[in-house]
């Protein structure tokens, strides 16, 4: 009596997905595996069959993409099947293929083919991954796997999750990640230790912050370490104050507390802790002194705002804002110009340094130093 086989049930073993371990994927091999569900005449087949395979790019007619592959002896049990299949490289590049199967029972007969041709899902082409050089896909326990790109010392720290790097990197200049969600765009020696923290590029630049979600763009040697503080580039400009953002230049600095601050950019500037929400916008050797929050120096070369000193502003002349120490009102009358000596030979307006407190009765002296006068006005409120 013959034999007949009036339909096949296929599925693609997921597990071939699920469980690939992979840590460089180009040196996977061609090989995946396949499972599926043989019934004969209609109830689960029991024992060993030969099973043939073969890839077509169409689900009926047309021709064949490989050689037939055929796995003799497989064993059957309740109708379930696993065999190993491999057509070989080159052959999952992304093209759709259906699977065309023929089955027989051990070395017994012709084969018979089975309808319809089963499409091929996702599992094989992790395979497509053998064509990429320089790529490693890091599985974990979350469902988030870490994708390395570029040189092969570039690391992902273990137990880190959700992490990328693009690519870059050479021989003792790796690019690193060490914490969860963390990306590097590419360049050499570059690291993101922060949560969600992430460099874009370029050389020896560090995105780490306790809380997270650092950045720094490019430029060479930059720090991001508060926690969601920017540095966009430059050379070594450090940015340690939560939210704080330096725009480029060179050796600016913003400290740790100087929340909300910014630098825009220019050389070795400088925002000292505590002074929150200040602003530097640029040119040279200009500092924000400790805790004096809410200052702005416009621009230029060696200007200082004061420690503790409140909502004050120096432009881009050279000059010294300073706090001096509480006297009464009653001392001191507003005065809304003054003469400088007369070597200057001119009248000038004075830009009244403010500060905020409420009933603050410290004088400002600001010190001009283009007119070499010192001029003395009340707080204003």
């Amino acid at each position: 009596m013959k034999t007949k086989f009036p339909y096949l049930f296929i599925t693609l073993a997921l597990w071939s997905a699920i469980n690939l371990q992979l840590t460089t994927v180009h040196a996977q091999g061609t090989a995946f595996t396949y499972q599926g569900q043989l019934q004969n005449n209609g109830a689960p087949a029991n024992g060993s069959y030969d099973l043939q395979f073969i890839l077509f790019n169409t689900n009926q007619f047309g021709f064949s993409a490989t050689p037939i592959l055929t796995n003799a002896a497989v064993p059957v049990n309740n109708g379930l099947f696993t065999t190993t299949l491999d057509f070989g490289g080159g052959v999952f590049t992304g093209t759709n293929f259906w699977i065309e199967i023929s089955v027989r029972m051990n070395g017994s007969g012709a084969f018979s083919t089975l309808a319809p041709r089963q499409p091929i899902t996702p599992a094989p082409y992790a395979i497509t991954a053998e064509n990429v050089i320089g790529l490693t896909v890091q599985q974990n326990t979350n469902g988030s796997p870490n994708v390395i790109e570029g040189s092969s010392v570039n690391y992902i720290s273990n137990s880190v999750y959700g992490a990328t790097i693009a690519g870059g990197g050479t021989a003792n200049f790796s690019n690193s990640i060490t914490a969860d969600f963390g990306t590097v765009g590419g360049g050499g020696n570059n690291t993101a230790s922060g949560w969600a923290s992430t460099v874009g590029g370029g050389a020896g630049n560090i995105a780490s912050s306790p809380d997270g979600s650092a950045t720094v763009g490019g430029g060479y040697y930059n720090t991001a370490s508060g926690d969601s503080g920017t540095v966009g580039g430059g050379d070594a400009n450090t940015a340690s104050g939560p939210y704080a953002t330096i725009s480029g230049g060179q050796q600016n600095l913003i400290q740790s507390s100087a929340t909300g601050s910014d630098i825009a950019g220019g050389i070795q500037n400088v925002i000292q802790v505590g002074a929150a929400e200040s602003v530097i916008g640029g040119g040279y050797f200009d500092i924000i002194q400790t805790n004096a929050h809410n200052s702005t120096i416009g621009g230029g070369a060696f200007n200082t705002i004061q420690a503790t000193v409140v909502i004050s502003t120096s432009s881009k002349q050279t000059r010294t804002i300073q706090p001096l120490a509480a006297a009464p009102l009653t001392q001191f009358k507003p005065t809304p110009s003054f003469r400088p000596l007369a070597a200057a030979g001119k009248t000038i307006t004075a830009a009244v340094a403010r500060q905020s407190a409420v009933g603050n009765t410290t004088p400002v002296p600001i010190l001009l130093q283009r007119w070499a006068a010192v001029i003395s006005t009340p707080a204003l409120d």
